[in-house]
């Protein structure tokens, strides 16, 4: 009797790079997945660079399976800026007609393509989950706009600060002209009401040796 082998059972992996991106040798994704039937929880690594105009072909047990994450682990830093993902789940079944995929999509425009044509999917920018990819540098253009509206903030409120302080510089500098030209009037004043007696003095002394003459000529018998 002749015992038919079960047939082997696959899933096919698809890679999708934008046109801006590179292939390159090391372009590993490691793909975290459970079978839904046993609960079982794997990973596979899988170079995307190998797959970028091939479609990659997994044997695995029949079931269904649920992808719950996946890194890049390696050297292009314009990958993560950029942002990639992964369709999150499928059905491995057995036959020759049988056949599912899942999808890695890598950069922004076939990322943003993948959010378009599938309804269940993860998708990772900058080392970490997202619900939608930004497109690379407007963080740095909402940085920038930020940076800047708070220079012009900043600006506002020195003028702001600065503005009483002129005011207060010129009332210090007006207060003590006035006061010096008080200083100087209350000086003449002074001056003037010293200078009286200084010349009475002579007419004293002058009226006191007239009347010391008068009366030794008296004595003498002059007059």
């Amino acid at each position: 009797m002749i015992v038919q082998a079960d047939e082997p059972s696959y899933i096919y992996i698809d890679v999708w790079y934008s046109n801006n991106l590179k292939a390159q040798q090391g372009d590993n994704f490691v793909i975290h997945y459970t079978n839904m039937d046993t609960q079982e929880e794997k990973e596979i690594t899988i170079d995307a660079s190998k797959l970028e105009s091939n479609t990659g072909k997994l044997e695995l047990p029949t079931g269904k399976y649920q992808i719950n994450d996946i890194t890049y682990d390696g050297y292009n830093t314009d990958i993560e800026k950029s942002g990639y993902g992964v369709t999150s789940s499928f059905v491995v079944e057995s036959g020759e007609n049988a056949f599912d995929e899942f999808i890695i999509s890598i950069g922004y425009k076939q990322t943003k393509n993948l959010e378009s044509q599938y309804e269940s999917y993860i998708l990772k920018q900058n080392f970490s989950k997202v619900d939608t990819l930004e497109k690379p540098g407007e963080n740095a253009n909402k940085a920038t706009e930020n940076d800047t509206g708070n220079s012009t903030n900043n600006a506002g409120e020195e003028e702001t600060t600065k503005q009483p302080a002129k005011e207060k510089k010129q009332t210090v500098q007006k207060q003590p002209k006035r006061a010096k030209q008080e200083q100087k009037i209350e000086k003449k004043e002074t001056t003037k009401t010293k200078s009286s007696p200084v010349k009475i003095i002579p007419l004293l002394i002058m009226a006191v040796v007239s009347f010391g003459g008068i009366y030794i000529g008296h004595k003498m018998g002059k007059f």
